[in-house]
């Protein structure tokens, strides 16, 4: 196996410096020429923290994430990691620095709870014996509070266990970057709160990039660092400070619903209120 710097890897994070910055330079994405998914993508991670992207459906959140963590190759363009182009580095490079939660785990299906998560550890190149393994296992069972689901199958589980399941599966790499698409979908809003309380505390403790798919704005407003607003046609609207991103102004011309935004007298983090009905007496969609 070739050593990083004989694979032309300069300045890839290492065990000692593990500084990440990813850069989205102009990225257009599509499935095929009749359908443009990303349109001129700009954005810099480089700062630990938490990361909401936040955006009606269609406006490509999923594919933003893929497209950084090479389960997409963008169509123009380029995403690089600390100065390599995305494109010519292995899946395996990648994953030594961006770990990846997707919505549903469908590839170990049939798995114990245990077994499941340990499919993570392949990827922390830090824990070298099983024991070490098992531990990492354990620890982050006990940061979901699942360690009784230990010994289940993945498909005898809730939805909302899968969910806890998969995130357990992307901390026990303890990568640069974690990216989450959609981790507090399924779960009930105590456990919401819970698991993005933890994203945020994992970001600050272990000086990680958390990269999270919300759908929830005011619990992205209270928990996150930074907000990313997409908006159509699978555009960045605004990047920044939950209280500069989440404003009635800029919800509206987003989404295209009416609101009001209130800020919490103790966290000063905003909060939405839904305004008038969006659906007109016939039923449909104003």
């Amino acid at each position: 196996m070739l050593a990083k710097s004989e694979r032309n890897l300069e300045g890839w994070p290492s065990e000692e410096d593990g500084s990440v910055e990813i850069v989205f330079d102009h990225v257009f994405f599509g499935y095929d020429d009749d359908k443009t998914i990303l349109h001129d993508i700009s954005l810099t991670l480089s700062e630990p923290g938490l990361y909401c992207i936040v955006g009606p459906n269609g406006v490509g959140k999923s594919t933003l994430v893929k497209c950084m963590s090479k389960i997409h190759e963008t169509t123009s363009g380029k995403v690089t990691i600390n100065g390599h182009d995305v494109r010519g580095l292995r899946h395996k490079d990648v994953s030594e620095v961006i770990g990846y939660v997707p919505v549903t785990a469908d590839d170990v299906f049939s798995m114990s709870v245990i077994e499941t998560i340990m499919v993570g550890c392949q990827e922390n190149h830090k824990l070298k014996s099983r024991r070490e393994k098992m531990r990492a296992v354990y620890d982050a069972m006990e940061l979901m509070q699942i360690e009784d689901l230990g010994n289940k199958r993945f498909n005898e589980l809730s939805a909302g266990q899968h969910q806890k399941v998969a995130i357990a599966r992307g901390i026990v790499q303890r990568p640069r970057v974690l990216i989450l698409d959609e981790p507090t979908a399924n779960l009930d809003v105590r456990y919401q709160v819970y698991v993005t309380e933890l994203l945020r505390a994992l970001a600050e403790t272990e000086d990680m990039i958390v990269v999270m798919i919300s759908h929830d704005l005011n619990i992205s407003a209270k928990y996150a660092h930074s907000i990313i607003m997409m908006e159509e046609p699978g555009k960045i609207f605004k990047v920044g400070p939950p209280a500069e991103v989440l404003t009635k102004e800029n919800i509206e011309k987003v989404y295209r619903i009416q609101c009001d935004v209130i800020r919490d007298e103790r966290s000063g983090a905003p909060i939405v209120v839904l305004g008038w009905p969006i659906t007109g007496s016939d039923g449909r969609m104003d």
